[in-house]
């Protein structure tokens, strides 16, 4: 068997040349890691890190997205409320509430009966009206003069006696409870008979009314002047 030494050359030249290259690539980092040996010896597997650019390119590219504007819900007041037309702004005035007239008050009726005694046999009435007294005790006063003349028409109307010539005057004094205490005639009518049933009249007086809390005496002394029918007719 012939021996060609030609034919092995070229495997040994590239044994040779990828000994040579792998040699160079130890030489290079281990110049490498000579300069910079503690950025090299730091450098691990999990401190590399891919990033893909394509992503934030994409990203700085895309317009904010705005969040919706939350819609507040609307009540049904509102949804009904309508604006009135300028037609509609221009309100009427009211018309003026009509005030009721207060009528004054009616002053008590005397009947027929009794403003026919009276004008027969006279009437009692109350001396200045009253006006130089309070005026809770006035109404008292005109109350007793009404209460004086319903009692002496009673009395004088059964009788045929002939009426006084002139104006009787007299005073009667009551307790705060009501009671008649004392009658005096200041002055005669001009006839003794009717002087007479006048004081008799007075004195049997009963249901008179009491005196108001207010008052602050015991005692109320009212004049009285009794009118005769011609006084009645011409006063």
């Amino acid at each position: 068997m012939e021996h060609h030494p030609h034919l092995h050359r070229p495997a040994r030249n590239l044994f040779a040349g990828t000994l040579v290259l792998s040699l160079a690539l130890h030489l290079s980092f281990a110049v490498l890691a000579s300069l910079f040996p503690g950025r090299l010896a730091g450098l691990t597997p999990e401190s590399i890190v891919m990033v893909d650019l394509t992503d934030a390119a994409t990203q700085l590219t895309k317009p904010p997205v705005r969040a919706p504007a939350v819609q507040r819900p609307v009540s049904p007041a509102q949804k009904q409320m309508v604006l009135p037309t300028p037609e509609e702004k221009a309100f009427p005035a009211p018309s003026p509430t009509p005030v009721e007239e207060l009528s004054p008050p009616v002053p008590p009726q005397t009947s027929a009966s009794s403003l026919s005694v009276g004008l027969a046999r006279g009437f009692f009435r109350s001396l200045a009206d009253g006006e130089t007294l309070r005026g809770d005790v006035r109404e008292y006063y005109f109350e007793l003069v009404e209460r004086v003349n319903e009692q002496w028409w009673d009395a004088a109307n059964g009788t045929g006696m002939e009426p006084g010539r002139q104006e009787a005057l007299v005073t009667i004094t009551v307790r705060k409870n009501g009671e008649l205490l004392d009658v005096r005639l200041i002055r005669s009518s001009g006839n003794d008979q009717y002087d007479r049933l006048i004081m008799d009249t007075l004195q049997a007086a009963s249901n008179l009314p009491p005196l108001p809390d207010s008052y602050p005496g015991e005692f109320f002394q009212a004049p009285l002047r009794l009118m005769a029918p011609r006084g009645l007719l011409f006063s």
